[in-house]
């Protein structure tokens, strides 16, 4: 599963062999807001996040379902904005956002449904051929 907070993006995998979940990140930055958010008080010296020099994501951590349930009930009760990219604060973070977004629109395009507006892009809304400025929430 990946997740993709404001506060950073991790995946997270069944670990092998136990019933405990590995979550990895790219940026031990995003992996450490995870572990913020696992204890009561927290500390960076338990030796929780560890790396693996050989992989993709390299920062890694593992986490009973529990925890993981209770981190992203917390990700679920901190939503107070209209917009998820602009809510992000670490820019070259959000514009990596951006191109994942853009390319599951990509994606999407096929499975939208049919009516007039076909198609949105950066600059907005395309009805019967006629650019319609699009306006942030």
């Amino acid at each position: 599963m990946w997740v993709a907070t404001n506060e950073g993006w991790i995946s997270v995998v069944k670990r092998h062999g136990s019933d405990e979940l590995l979550v990895r990140a790219r940026n031990e930055a995003h992996l450490i807001c995870v572990l913020l958010y696992l204890q009561e008080q927290p500390s960076l010296e338990d030796g929780r996040i560890f790396i693996d020099f050989d992989a993709d994501y390299p920062y890694r951590m593992y986490v009973t379902r529990e925890e993981f349930n209770r981190y992203m009930n917390r990700q679920i009760d901190r939503i107070d904005y209209g917009n998820f990219k602009a809510s992000v604060p670490d820019k070259t973070y959000a514009r990596a956002l951006n191109d994942v977004w853009y390319t599951m629109y990509q994606w999407g395009i096929p499975h939208r449904p049919t009516d007039e507006y076909t198609m949105l892009d950066d600059f907005g809304l395309v009805y019967n051929n006629e650019r319609i400025a699009y306006e942030e929430e």
